[in-house]
């Protein structure tokens, strides 16, 4: 009995412990609470070693990727400028794209994207402890906690994605619940969280995730009833709340003001320049981890205030296209969504870093945490339909 016990134990410690502890390794890289991105590093190890152990290497399902980084090398090397960033990227890459697969890898991998994804949530409320407790690692003197709030994180672009896409999770976690006790508490934590976004002040976080919300309501809308069901609970939570968040929204007002009569509100520097450079070089770029900034080619940058842009502005017409073949794959699990809800968390997650990534840069960025949760879950989305059929899975629920 107690040898049953104990097999049980280790097995539930390998099943759950291992990929928790990774996954909040991952989220608070570079953080008050793991500084560094040795923690991140540790997190890609644990996801490459169990890739490689158990999958069959092959690049029948990663040939976009394979030329998303040629693309990515073709800048590089025409612009005559090479450094550390597109070797970690192409680490990255070769850990996140399907080149291990197996039954077993796609599992893993399933379980692995939910843990990550539901730990959003828990750092979120990590976060409003902190602004509760006056714990902010971004603190300037003199300046109140609402102007400058980061939480366990250096800079409040750091916490603003982990609130946005909590509350894109904490919304799909209230639709999977039926006991009404629960759902009022997922409910609660959800208001927290978005008041969490903003005090993070991102724009960008805040109405990215508005939107997926929004999108996802009414993707489960089933009939009128329940429509206007919605519609009245959400107009009386809004009602109740939004003085509450406009309070304390000062610097998102803020940055408002201070984008007004620019052509790209806060972003024209990166923008304008980006644009005009890029005529310079339309197919192939300014080259990886560089952006124009204020008349000088910052090399070493990774982003240019778009992740979208980013591609563009760095890798050309080339590597944009690329990136549009690759998102193009992703409509292929739309007919799946409707029978697996974990794939629908899988789909609004993505849906909001990509809504979060037109006035935000990680795409290309190794060690910043959403961007390895971006690539993970793009090239899992990507090969769904395939390992499906393959394997014969039924994710039915």
């Amino acid at each position: 009995m107690l040898g049953l016990s104990l097999v049980i134990i280790n097995r539930d410690i390998k099943e759950y412990c291992f990929p928790s502890l990774m996954a909040f390794f991952l989220i608070c890289s570079n953080s008050i609470i793991f500084p560094g991105i040795y923690t991140l590093l540790i997190a890609f190890g644990y996801v490459a070693f169990y890739k490689i152990r158990y999958g069959t290497f092959t690049i029948k399902y990663s040939k976009l990727n394979i030329l998303f980084l040629l693309a990515c090398y073709i800048s590089v090397f025409s612009n005559l400028y090479i450094d550390y960033r597109i070797l970690m990227f192409t680490g990255m890459m070769l850990i996140c794209a399907p080149f291990y697969v197996s039954k077993k890898v796609f599992l893993f991998e399933r379980k692995i994207l939910s843990v990550i994804l539901l730990f959003f949530p828990v750092v979120s409320m990590i976060a409003m402890y902190c602004y509760l407790k006056g714990i902010n690692a971004f603190a300037q003197e003199g300046v109140h906690i609402d102007l400058s709030f980061s939480a366990i994180y250096y800079h409040p672009m750091w916490l603003a994605p982990i609130a946005g896409l909590a509350n894109v999770i904490l919304l799909w976690c209230l639709f999977q619940l039926q006991n009404k006790c629960f759902r009022c508490i997922v409910l609660s934590i959800l208001l927290l969280s978005i008041y969490v976004t903003v005090v993070a002040a991102s724009r960008t976080a805040l109405f990215a995730s508005m939107i997926t919300m929004a999108l996802y309501v009414v993707y489960n809308i089933r009939n009128v009833k329940r429509f206007v069901l919605y519609l009245l609970v959400i107009g009386f939570l809004a009602t109740v709340s939004a003085p509450i968040y406009i309070e304390h929204s000062a610097q998102i007002q803020n940055k408002f003001e201070g984008g007004k009569g620019e052509k790209y509100g806060s972003r024209s520097a990166h923008f304008g320049e980006g644009f005009e450079k890029l005529k310079e070089s339309p197919l192939i770029g300014s080259g990886f981890a560089t952006a124009w900034y204020r008349g000088v080619l910052h090399k070493g940058r990774l982003e240019s205030g778009s992740g979208w842009l980013s591609i563009l502005f760095q890798l050309g017409a080339l590597g944009a296209i690329i990136m549009l073949f690759i998102l193009k794959k992703v409509t292929r699990v739309f007919k799946y969504i409707r029978h697996d809800r974990r794939l629908q968390l899988f789909v609004v997650s993505l849906l909001f870093l990509c809504l979060h990534s037109c006035f935000e840069g990680y795409l290309l960025t190794v060690g910043y945490y959403i961007g390895f949760v971006f690539w993970l879950l793009i090239s899992h989305i990507i090969c769904y339909p395939d390992m499906v059929k393959k394997y014969k899975l039924n994710f039915e629920s």
